[in-house]
């Protein structure tokens, strides 16, 4: 739903993802830190961050004024929301002009010329305008990328959830290849591991007799107009109503349907369901947990019986399975697990995983050292082209970044903990202000409709943008993707959150906003 640009992306520049494990992090001179904003997204790597600053590494983050960076972060540099691949070009510029450009990084790339020149064809006055920055920013980004010091590019899970947020990353990595950092350590690019194949998931290994795709990023509509129709709809494990955009809309379309919710609280999807079936949770059944951005698989015993009712997923599929004609008959599943892991690259037991707790499959320290990418060829990819930003709209200036949640995995909060009406960020330079009563009730408003916010205002966020953290129920009308347009972003499928334009208003309850 908001990865998959950046790991098509990668996938286009190196033919495949791979990175070095986050903990050589630890060990750069320089970390510039694209967007991530660690303290909120993830404990694990704030520390390594900290640890890093503690050796003595120095980082510079850019991103768009959210808040959480300045303890981890040296140099600090607020961009324009979802202006990042101009900024990357821009340096890619800088570094031209200064002869700093590594030959030997242009020798192992696919068409170098084709890229330069596209970058000579860029007037650099309009990449500092489209980022709203001066002059002497680029060259504090140059500073850090053409430097002797290895320098580790970290791009966080935000940069891609625009409408060229593929393009973004592909910017982003060219600026660390053509830069020498890739293959070098210390350098690198950090995004996203990809599988490491330590087992094997797909574990039928079989071809549906019928299947189709129905695009996520606007899942209501693909739901409706789908031929032959859709009749029934199972979810399990995601919140569509509360996570998709256009929430009003996909909740109309699973209302209207046979909906199956394989759902262990009452979710806004819940609520949609004809049925729902309650699942174990992760300590009342035994599995394996797969690994994200680090190499490991993980043990994942019982330790409870499963309240009720319920029972694991895969006993749940296995059972609708049994009381089909003709049946689908489901192995047990320890003959599932065992198989996936003897399999893959482990060529370990199910028993060898219970008794140590968790398996590695090693992954290179330096990725593409050698400088042959998983390419037929062994060449890297640059990005063949920049594409510009759209205009805002006259009537929504402002761009509206649905960011996390420090204390909530996107819409697992409690209710009662769920402040409502839910807080805008806005800076206290935002030209939104100007037309604000702030002692009257103020709402955020889309081309879909409004919702009431309580609004904050948070020093050095970009004026342009408005921030709600992401995950408040429909219900309870905290829902920021109900005001999302249903937009793809340009690779990968992947729902182009960031592309929403919005603005603020005086208001006494929602209503459907004028275009």
């Amino acid at each position: 739903m908001c990865l998959a640009a950046g790991a098509a992306a990668q996938c286009c520049d190196f033919g495949t993802l791979r990175q070095g494990p986050l903990t050589s992090l630890v060990q750069s001179p320089r970390i510039v830190n694209w967007g991530c904003n660690a303290g909120i997204h993830s404990v694990h790597l704030a520390h390594l961050l900290a640890q890093a600053r503690h050796n003595g590494t120095r980082i510079l983050s850019i991103h768009p004024g959210d808040n959480g960076y300045a303890p981890l972060s040296d140099d600090v540099l607020v961009v324009r929301p979802g202006s990042d691949r101009f900024l990357a070009a821009a340096v890619l510029q800088r570094l031209r002009q200064r002869g700093a450009l590594d030959a030997t990084a242009l020798a192992r790339c696919h068409d170098p010329q084709a890229f330069l020149a596209v970058l000579a064809g860029l007037d650099t006055a309009a990449l500092r305008e489209a980022c709203g920055i001066p002059s002497e920013a680029v060259g504090l980004v140059a500073d850090w990328y053409g430097g002797e010091a290895a320098t580790a590019t970290l791009i966080g899970r935000g940069l891609q959830r625009y409408a060229y947020g593929g393009e973004t990353v592909r910017f982003v990595d060219a600026l660390a290849m053509l830069s020498g950092q890739v293959g070098r350590a210390g350098g690198g690019v950090y995004y996203r591991q990809g599988d490491p194949d330590a087992a094997v998931w797909d574990w039928t290994r079989t071809t549906p007799g019928f299947s189709r795709r129905l695009r996520i990023a606007d899942l209501a509509r693909e739901i409706e107009r789908a031929d032959p129709p859709v009749e029934m709809v199972w979810i399990e494990g995601l919140n569509p109503v509360t996570q998709c955009p256009d929430s009003r809309a996909l909740e109309r379309a699973l209302r209207a349907r046979f909906t199956v919710a394989v759902e262990a609280f009452m979710t806004d999807t819940a609520r949609c369901a004809t049925v729902i079936l309650p699942p174990a949770l992760m300590l009342e059944c035994e599995d394996i947990v797969k690994s994200d951005c680090h190499p490991w698989v993980h043990y994942a015993a019982q330790v409870l019986k499963p309240r009720g009712l319920a029972r694991s997923n895969f006993a749940i599929a296995a059972a609708v399975g049994a009381r089909l004609q003709p049946p689908i008959v489901y192995p047990d599943p320890r003959e599932v697990m065992d198989t996936a892991l003897r399999t893959g690259c482990l060529r370990a037991s199910l028993a060898e995983l219970r008794e140590k707790g968790w398996l590695g499959t090693p992954v290179p320290e330096v990725p593409w050292a050698h400088g042959v990418f998983d390419h037929p060829d062994g060449l890297y990819r640059l990005p063949p082209e920049l594409h510009a930003e759209t205009p805002a709209p006259a009537a929504f200036p402002l761009r509206l970044l649905t960011l996390a949640r420090k204390d909530a995995l996107h819409s697992q909060i409690p209710q009662g903990t769920q402040t409502l009406p839910p807080v805008a960020w806005v800076s206290p330079d935002s030209p939104a202000l100007a037309g604000l009563d702030r002692r009257r009730p103020i709402r955020l408003v889309t081309p879909l409709g409004a919702m009431p916010v309580r609004l904050a205002l948070l020093a050095g966020l970009h004026p342009e943008a408005v921030c709600v953290a992401r995950g408040g129920w429909l219900r309870t009308g905290g829902c920021c993707n109900s005001l999302i347009e249903a937009r793809e972003a340009d690779m990968g499928g992947q729902i182009a959150y960031y592309a929403q334009r919005a603005r603020l208003e005086n208001g006494e309850r929602p209503s459907r906003a004028a275009p």
